[in-house]
């Protein structure tokens, strides 16, 4: 249903599997696990929201695909809190 709206928006639609993108820690990239289902554990930086961690690296690999970001119309909301010792997630203007 959201490609032929944004389609019809001229707005380009990029898909992609959300399989294994949680394993690795969106900051240092490095292995961790899941604790809990909603929880991510990277062993230097501590726990993290694991559907969030999984958002991140899935925002990165279209990155790389397209060699940019798209922002222009996007909607960014801050997550309502964040595990301690979690750095939040930085949000880019393009």
């Amino acid at each position: 249903m959201i490609m032929y709206k944004a389609e019809m928006k001229g707005i380009p639609v990029i898909t992609t599997t959300e399989a294994y993108n949680s394993r690795t820690y969106h900051i240092c990239n490095c292995g961790g696990e899941r604790e809990t289902q909603g929880m991510f554990l990277c062993p230097h930086r501590g726990q993290y929201n694991a559907e969030l961690n999984c958002v991140i690296n899935i925002g990165k690999k279209v990155e790389r695909r397209l060699g940019y970001m798209p922002f222009h119309g996007a909607e960014v909301g801050q997550p309502l809190a964040v595990p301690s010792g979690a750095e939040a997630p930085s949000v880019r203007a393009g």
